[in-house]
């Protein structure tokens, strides 16, 4: 077995990372449009709804219920 080595012709020496400013940016821009997109996902299901009222009828009692349990985990 021989000591030396010799390089892969085509094969780069090093792999550079990329820059972490223009990284942040794209993964700010990614969540942002994936917010944006659920937001008129919801939008655009609500909009054959009627009313508030047909919205929300029979929830009261499960919000209730989960902003109980809400404020139950904040207190520890």
């Amino acid at each position: 077995m021989s000591g030396t080595t010799t390089p892969l012709p085509g094969i780069p020496g090093a792999w550079k990372l990329p820059y972490r400013g223009k990284v942040g940016m794209a993964c700010l821009i990614f969540a942002e449009s994936a917010i944006f997109t659920i937001f008129v996902v919801a939008y655009l299901f609500y909009v054959g709804k009627k009313s508030l009222q047909d919205r929300l009828h029979g929830k009261v009692l499960e919000n209730a219920h989960l902003l109980h349990s809400l404020s139950a985990v904040q207190q520890f």
